[in-house]
């Protein structure tokens, strides 16, 4: 029986993300059908680092302060599809984005981190901890010799399964056997969002511009509504952001800009930022071309953020597809037009 079960789940973890994917392309997180622990990747995202790897088949991508005016990106891949074949550069990681990574029960992928960040990871059971700094890991990661240090740190998909087989890290949840002793497989119900299909195009508009940025206006980030194929189109600096994997524009079906306070460490040394995870507060929502108002809530680190209308009831769906969650210290800094 033992022996049955083990082979399930490695079974599992190497075959079952080729066979979800295989049926939907587009990047997601379907509450209740997922299986495996979703992946979380802290992405470098200065301009020394442009084009990164990876976007396309990222569910969610987050995108916040990580010391000074300097921005970081998490990735987040739903651990039942294809990974990437190159994922990178790979930087370190902060408590909040830890505390992000918790709400999907993640395996957190970065290159060390600040104190507090790495203590998180000590201390929390939600996370499955890779760190490319930390020794019996170096495996899992390779310098890529077209970059210069400390923006060259990259890893493929097949690493990241190889790594998770090798440590025997299953399905989030453990299968049901029946009498039979056939394993079945039981996802995760709280994980994930809510999805719907695209909006009537007659509704679209023609275009959309968003703009915002996070401490200075100088550090402006653009992204234009494609009417026809229902998503957004990323622009940084006033330079057209590309997967360097695919080649393509890096773009989204829907784009959530939420408030969180955010401020500098006192005394830190290297102008590490705070931002605030739990709780809730105001968020704005674009997909389908059109902008809604509503509220972004997360009660506690192990919690999932969820969307809601400002009906304070009813839950926003996503349009199926990926998700960008930018977090900014204010809605004052985002501008539509």
């Amino acid at each position: 029986m033992r022996i049955r079960l083990v082979l399930f789940l490695t079974v599992m973890l190497l075959v079952w993300p080729l066979r979800v994917g295989a049926a939907d392309d587009a990047p997601t997180l379907p509450r209740g059908q997922v299986y495996a622990r979703p992946v979380s990747v802290m992405i470098d995202n200065i301009s020394a680092a442009w084009p990164q790897s990876g976007f396309s088949e990222a569910a969610v991508v987050y995108e916040a302060l990580a010391e000074g005016g300097i921005t970081r990106l998490m990735f987040i891949y739903n651990g039942d599809r294809q990974l990437p074949t190159e994922i990178g550069p790979i930087r370190s990681t902060r408590v909040y984005y830890g505390q992000w990574a918790m709400g999907y029960d993640a395996v957190h992928i970065h290159a060390g981190g600040s104190p507090e960040g790495l203590g998180l990871l000590q201390s929390t059971t939600e996370l499955v901890d890779i760190d490319g700094l930390k020794g019996g890991t170096w495996s899992t990661f390779y310098r890529k010799e077209s970059r210069y240090a400390p923006h060259n740190l990259y890893m493929s998909g097949q690493q990241i399964r190889d790594y998770l087989a090798a440590r025997n890290v299953g399905p989030l949840k453990n299968p049901w056997v029946d009498e039979n002793d056939t394993a079945w497989p039981i996802a995760e119900p709280e994980i994930g969002f809510l999805y719907r299909g695209d909006g009537d195009a007659a509704n679209r508009p023609a275009g959309q511009t968003i703009n915002y940025y996070f401490i200075g206006s100088w550090n402006k980030i653009s992204w234009s509504y494609d009417p026809v194929g229902n998503r957004y189109l990323r622009t940084a600096l006033g330079k057209v952001s590309r997967d360097a994997n695919t080649k393509n524009q890096v773009s989204t079906k829907n784009l959530i800009l939420i408030e969180a306070a955010s401020s500098l460490r006192e005394g830190d040394e290297k102008d590490r930022i705070d931002v605030g995870v739990t709780g809730s507060g105001r968020a704005k929502m674009f997909h389908d071309g059109q902008v809604l108002d509503i509220e972004w809530r997360k009660p506690d680190a192990s919690s999932p953020m969820r969307f809601y209308y400002l009906d304070g009831v009813t839950e926003v769906a996503l349009v199926h597809g990926a998700a960008w969650i930018a977090v900014v210290p204010s809605l004052d800094h985002v501008s539509a037009y």
